[in-house]
């Protein structure tokens, strides 16, 4: 599919001819969503990124960062993979990874400030 509306009208389309759409609309609903995971990494990285400086924590503050980016991503594709197989609303398989990586990073950015 080339946008966002094709594969919309697609979607559409096949509901009223009676298929079954479910792929279609994880990869939409993912289209949309992925395009946040650059917010949602940074808002986790910046508590590691301004937090003190003690002697080594520099690269220990990195290394939770590519974990937790780590993390988002199986996060991020296993809800893509139980979507697209019916295990969960479409809808729900693309947003839960960014809802819930928002959430930790909104509980450290919160946590840091104390």
């Amino acid at each position: 599919m080339r946008s966002l509306k094709e594969l919309q009208h697609f979607i559409r389309k096949n509901k009223e001819s009676g298929l079954d759409t479910i792929r279609y609309e994880v990869d939409y609903h993912a289209k949309l969503s992925f395009s946040m995971a650059a917010l949602v990494m940074s808002l986790i990285g910046i508590p590691f990124s301004v937090g003190k400086q003690r002697s080594g924590s520099a690269a220990f503050n990195v290394g939770i960062t590519i974990g937790l980016a780590f993390a988002y991503w199986a996060f991020y594709s296993s809800g893509i993979t139980l979507g697209k197989h019916g295990a969960i609303p479409p809808i729900l398989a693309a947003w839960v990874p960014n809802v819930a990586m928002s959430a930790l990073a909104v509980f450290t950015l919160i946590r840091m400030r104390r």
